[in-house]
């Protein structure tokens, strides 16, 4: 799935938030890059997929990657 990066929405302590868009089809999507270095660090594995179980079934204008 080719995407671009439209904008940089918000940083956190390890994951940045992007907002981009397909090329083929111009549907935009909140995609969220994550540094699993700090994630083990910080003991945060369970808590991270938790939270893309979540996000997977949430409705949102521009729906995360998953």
């Amino acid at each position: 799935m080719p995407l671009v990066r439209v904008v940089s929405v918000k940083y956190y302590i390890f994951t940045k938030v992007w907002k981009v868009e397909k090329r083929s089809t111009k549907v935009e999507y909140a995609m969220k890059e994550m540094s699993k270095v700090k994630i083990y660090e910080k003991n945060s594995v369970q808590s991270i997929i938790n939270e893309r179980k979540l996000l997977a079934h949430l409705r949102h204008p521009y729906p995360y990657l998953t």
